[in-house]
């Protein structure tokens, strides 16, 4: 081998003389990272079955495998094989390192590496500043809840952005369902502000009250006429409207040039308005971008696999924290908080064999708590909905009535009685009703509807 070609030994920790196995870039000048059989086969199935077959005879003390991968590739995967307490975890710098760093690991079968770049990828140095190239990376792996927070994400821009490398890695049909997406979420966001847009006379905000500003048409306040809204208010919320088809995201609202379109300019404003109304319409902004952003959560149901796991879990933690204490100042019959509790308790259990049990192979630890892979969706019945209102409402009533100036006797007896009945009621009804639990099968989990 030429001179100038001559392989280059990498830094710490690659350069190990105990290593016994040598990765060598494939640079135009090689690097040779010096590594650990062992490292390499517990982060990989390829490696480790690799190293069980027969090797060409080598002179080398060290055996050599030439590797697709430049330098800095290898030392970022290499670096996420090795252990925190050797080696300080590589930051991923970029999308592209990113990337290639993903590329690998799907080469390698490196799955715990695979799920380390799954979270980065929503890091909000990534998500929140180039949602665009992170929706096209979750959608060339179909990670659909990743997917799913890109396309939300997307939002905060215009559809007008420069070619982007990223999107070379989708097909025009992925890409042609997020414009969709966009047009959809625009339309609802312009709709929610047009409904605002109907005049409230019992409003308090001053082009409500105005008497001096123009108005458009008369309204009927208890049989008496009194003014519309006012032209230039209309004009606002029109641009507001314009301004959410294109970007359909809250804070689109508060753009200062919105105030500034020509429907605006055109219509004049009373003296006590212009005075009084950039204040009053700054809190207005913010009442109309949290029902624009809520609207939109709601209606496309933005919603994260660990969030419909947290909330009924902190539910949960609530229920059973006030069970425990009311029953220990003895306000609460243990019989009852034992039903509670049991039931709760129980549900858990068939939760855990649930997942278990519906778990595509292979069955892995890492697998089992990896919420990005959802297996079965547990649906609450009617008759439990009902149950975790009669409970919270005889824990109120349980807490206020010792300070309540009359004796609550029979009537609290009465709903301990009917909360207990609808408690187990509830759990069985998680066993005999067909749609309870509903397994989610491989077809729905790789063809989300974004990617």
């Amino acid at each position: 081998m030429p001179e100038s070609n001559t392989p280059k030994p990498a830094g710490y920790p690659f350069d190990n003389l105990n290593a016994d196995i040598v990765l060598r870039s494939s640079d135009e000048v090689p690097t040779d990272f010096r590594v650990f059989k062992l490292l390499l086969s517990l982060a990989s199935p390829f490696f480790a079955t690799a190293f069980t077959l027969p090797q060409p005879e080598s002179n080398d003390e060290t055996p050599v495998m030439e590797m697709q991968e430049d330098k800095h590739t290898l030392q970022l995967v290499l670096g996420l094989c090795y252990p925190i307490s050797m080696h300080e975890p590589p930051r991923l710098a970029s999308l592209r390192d990113l990337r290639a760093v993903m590329k690998t690991a799907v080469k390698f079968e490196m799955e715990g590496i695979q799920r380390h770049i799954r979270t980065v990828l929503l890091e909000p140095r990534f998500i929140e500043t180039q949602p665009l190239r992170v929706y096209a990376i979750a959608c060339r792996y179909s990670w659909a809840e990743e997917a799913r927070a890109a396309a939300w994400y997307t939002l905060r821009y215009t559809a007008d952005t420069p070619l982007i490398e990223e999107l070379e890695l989708i097909s025009a049909g992925t890409y042609h369902r997020l414009l969709r997406y966009r047009k959809e979420c625009g339309h609802v966001a312009a709709s929610e502000v047009a409904a605002l847009s109907v005049w409230n006379p019992n409003s308090s905000w001053r082009w409500d009250e105005c008497r001096e500003c123009v108005v458009v048409g008369r309204r009927r306040k208890d049989g008496e006429g009194c003014p519309g809204p006012r032209k230039w208010w209309l004009g606002w919320m029109q641009s507001v409207r314009d301004a959410l088809r294109e970007r359909p995201w809250g804070e689109t609202a508060n753009q200062a040039d919105l105030f500034k379109t020509s429907s605006v300019k055109e219509v004049k404003i009373c003296g006590e308005c212009e005075k009084d109304i950039m204040a009053q319409l700054g809190d207005y902004i913010h009442v109309l971008a949290g029902k624009a952003d809520g609207y939109l959560a709601r209606r496309f149901n933005m919603k994260t696999v660990l969030g419909t796991i947290l909330d009924p879990a902190a539910d949960k933690t609530l229920m059973t924290t006030l069970t425990v204490t009311l029953a220990m100042q003895g306000l609460l019959p243990v019989p009852v908080a034992v039903i509670i509790l049991g039931r709760d308790v129980l549900l858990s259990l068939s939760a855990f064999y649930i997942r278990y049990t519906s778990l595509p192979e292979p069955k892995t630890f890492s697998r089992y708590w990896d919420f990005s892979l959802p297996s079965a969706e547990i649906r609450p019945t009617g008759i439990s909905k009902i149950n975790t209102a009669l409970q919270l409402a005889l824990m109120g009533t349980t807490t206020i009535s010792p300070i309540l100036p009359f004796d609550l006797g029979v009537s609290l007896i009465g709903l301990q009685w009917v909360v207990a009945t609808t408690t187990i009621w509830s759990g069985l009804s998680y066993i005999f009703t067909k749609d309870a639990v509903r397994l989610v099968s491989a077809r729905h989990q790789q063809k989300p509807p974004l990617v």
